[in-house]
């Protein structure tokens, strides 16, 4: 994660907004508590963040493209861009705009832009 910029003091604000469903199973809320303490949910968020300040208004397929290498081996998937998107939207740390047509998928998404809390 070269160049990524920490965001200090995430840890307890992430620790505190579930991430699992009420209605989930029990294995999504273990999955859930797994991620956030041992800091992935936070340095993914920090990924995420760092993505949207290079490439503001992009959809989230086009910044999982637009991602290094390094950066999609850590997140693993196109889906964990979306769960630490809706992460830092909760956080101020990045906002929804308007859809448009994305250039990867085809398909109309949001975009996504630095937050108030920048």
């Amino acid at each position: 994660m070269e160049g990524v910029r920490v965001l200090k003091g995430q840890g307890s604000l992430f620790g505190q907004n579930p991430i699992a469903h009420t209605n989930d199973p029990v294995t999504s809320h273990l999955a859930a508590d797994y991620v956030t303490r041992t800091g992935k949910r936070g340095t993914h968020v920090t990924l995420v963040v760092n993505l949207v300040r290079a490439y503001p208004g992009m959809t989230a397929c086009e910044l999982w493209q637009l991602g290094s290498d390094p950066d999609r081996r850590e997140l693993g998937e196109l889906q964990e861009i979306r769960r630490r998107l809706t992460d830092a939207d909760a956080a101020l740390l990045v906002k929804q705009g308007p859809a448009r047509k994305c250039r990867v998928r085809g398909s109309t998404q949001v975009t996504w832009w630095r937050g108030d809390a920048e």
